[in-house]
């Protein structure tokens, strides 16, 4: 590991930049091009109406198309702000060009707006599909629960039973997500209800395994198949008693016909699984119709694994997908390369074995990358035009990429350098004059708080900042994050560790850490939202930062329930599973981790855990091995 080190240090030595040439005044037809581009990206972004005109009269081409090949037109309708689409097709912006990520309908569902989405219909807007993945209109709208438009869409012709590359159907969509009333809609309109997509999975399983029990009722009393298995010959009962013990639905499908004494690839029974992670009520009720398995005794609350057995398991899935994720994707992502680097580093640093050859090359990619950058980010701090056009500050986006993936050079060792500080200086300009940092896409859970965004931010200007340059920045994101609402968890442990990164004093954190502990649910988790059962992403994210923020030892009761919570719900392949809550802005892609299109939640979820459970192993080690 040692050599490791040496040679990402040389690597990122090259950050230090000489001095360059910054932009001449007298811009190219280009270069201005650009410019006034990424100005109306940015207004269409800051919900300014007056700058989008403003950019427009001053010769922003309607149609023009930003680094991601989003037209503004598309960017708008997933903005949601109507009076600024209107704007741009007055200036002729073209209402049905599309891209891969889908036409400016398709954003609007992206955006979650359903009131733009049908203002686009009125306006004649075709509803075809164009994604790359061929997720349709349609089954954005069911995801999102847009009854209206889902009416709207069916009237007009649109196939409900239309599969996407991963064979998923609308009512899938809806499913998965408990949108009960789209899915009485979408099958009133005609959906197959037994349809399954590549994983052998159909919409009963899906609202089975997220414990959607409404939407689980609709379902069998349209005669969904109750003894339905998927490719790992898990049922809907199976899955329930693996993934949320809902003593509802275990009842529902019971009465409706299911076999309590199936078992899944693993060997696995309903009541083995329901008895093993902690699911007592549904265990009793299995017990109730019958199930025995003699091999599991009440152990609701044991440890089924040791920590580090856990970790070594999921570090092996984890490093996997990341090679397969690497091997098809052409771009440093925040979740893989940027959580997973830090979860390798922090696991190397307490002495688990790590894939050598796959940090070295991952820590090449991102130095390449962020070698591209500093060139524009070292112009850009004495030219603020050219901020501009640096990929990602036009839609909002570079902070949380930036937070993300320099979170992996932290996390591995990589010292400070005169490259670093001046991309923390850029991101200390990227802060809001109240004292955030944000994002321009929505994707639960990695890309949903701006506490979260803001934390990450201010690791990097503890890491890497000059001190005399961001104590202004660091001040001011204290007392933002003293004084934010955190309505969930997530928001919770963020502002913990931001805090604690924005040199907080003990007093100061006192408060979060209680208002965080509270949070805790009964059964040892916390959940994303008030709304939501317990998962591994905000279960690990908040002991992380009970420890690393809060300074909480790992040996008092409300860690160690977190931690047996994360113990007894880890899957045998060494993942957990998080339900996938975004609607998808990128094209779906398979990255190798298990879990089908919740892998991304999913894989976010299992490095928190795994981060969370190394706190409790030896401390580090000044040298990694």
């Amino acid at each position: 590991m040692t050599r490791l080190l040496i040679s990402v240090f040389a690597l990122l030595a090259t950050f230090i930049l000489p001095t360059f040439t910054l932009l001449a005044t007298a811009q190219t037809p280009q270069e201005s091009a650009a410019l006034k581009r990424a100005e109306l990206f940015i207004a269409i972004r800051d919900n300014d109406a007056a700058g989008v005109k403003r950019s427009l009269a001053q010769g922003a081409d309607a149609n023009s198309r930003n680094w991601l090949d989003f037209s503004p037109l598309m960017w708008a309708a997933m903005c949601g702000n109507q009076e600024i689409v209107e704007t741009l097709l007055a200036q002729g912006a073209k209402s049905d060009d599309d891209s891969i990520y889908g036409s400016a309908l398709t954003f609007a569902e992206l955006g979650r707006n359903e009131k733009i989405a049908l203002w686009l219909l009125d306006k004649g807007v075709k509803p075809d599909p164009s994604r790359l993945d061929k997720a349709s209109p349609l089954m954005l709208a069911a995801a999102n629960g847009h009854v209206n438009l889902i009416e709207r869409l069916l009237q007009q012709k649109c196939d409900p039973n239309a599969q996407d590359t991963d064979g998923a159907t609308s009512l899938i969509y809806a499913a998965r997500l408990g949108q009960t009333a789209t899915v009485q809609a979408l099958i009133k309109g005609g959906a197959n209800i037994n349809t399954a997509d590549s994983h052998k999975r159909t919409a009963l399983l899906y609202a089975a395994m997220n414990g959607w029990s409404q939407t689980v009722d609709v379902l069998l009393a349209n005669r969904a198949d109750v003894h339905a298995k998927d490719k790992q010959g898990a049922t809907a009962l199976l899955l329930t008693a693996r993934y949320n013990g809902d003593k509802t639905i275990v009842s529902r499908l019971l009465k409706s016909g299911a076999d309590a004494s199936v078992k899944d690839n693993n060997g696995k029974s309903a009541f083995a699984l329901a008895q093993s992670r902690g699911y007592k009520d549904a265990a009793g009720l299995l017990r109730k119709f019958g199930a025995q398995d003699t091999s599991f005794q009440n152990i609701a609350f044991a440890q089924p694994r040791s920590v580090s057995k856990a970790i070594a398991n999921s570090l092996m899935v984890m490093q996997k997908s990341m090679k397969a994720f690497a091997a098809q994707a052409k771009c440093v992502s925040c979740h893989h390369q940027g959580l997973g680097m830090m979860t390798l580093g922090y696991a190397a640093q307490r002495g688990f074995l790590v894939d050598k050859e796959l940090m070295g090359n991952t820590m090449k990619h991102i130095g390449e990358e962020g070698q591209q950058s500093a060139v524009f980010i070292h112009q850009a701090l004495e030219n603020p035009h050219i901020g501009k056009m640096i990929p990602a500050v036009d839609i909002g986006d570079f902070a949380i990429g930036a937070g993300y993936i320099f979170g992996a050079p932290i996390a591995n060792g990589v010292p400070a350098n005169p490259g670093f500080a001046e991309l923390a200086q850029f991101l200390a300009q990227q802060q809001t004059p109240e004292g955030s940092w944000k994002f321009g896409f929505n994707r639960e859970p990695m890309q949903s708080s701006y506490v979260t965004t803001t934390a990450l931010n201010l690791q990097i200007l503890q890491a890497y900042g000059q001190p005399d340059k961001i104590a202004k920045n660091m001040e001011r994101a204290k007392q933002w994050l003293l004084t934010t609402p955190t309505p969930n968890a997530e928001d919770k442990a963020s502002r913990l560790l931001g805090l604690k990164w924005a040199g907080a004093t003990n007093a100061e954190r006192a408060k979060a850490r209680r208002e965080l502990l509270a949070a805790q649910r009964a059964d040892g988790g916390w959940s994303q939202l008030p709304t939501l059962r317990s998962d591994a992403y905000a279960t690990g994210l908040a002991l992380y930062a009970l420890a690393v923020g809060g300074g909480q030892s790992v040996n008092e009761p409300a860690y160690q329930r977190g931690v047996h919570y994360l113990l007894r719900t880890q899957d045998e392949d060494g993942s957990w599973y998080v339900m996938k809550r975004a609607t998808p802005a990128n094209t779906y892609m398979d990255g190798g981790f298990p879990h089908g299109e919740a892998q991304y939640s999913s894989f976010a979820g299992t490095c928190w855990a795994t981060m969370a459970l190394l706190q409790v192993t030896a401390a580090p080690q000044t040298a990694l091995r």
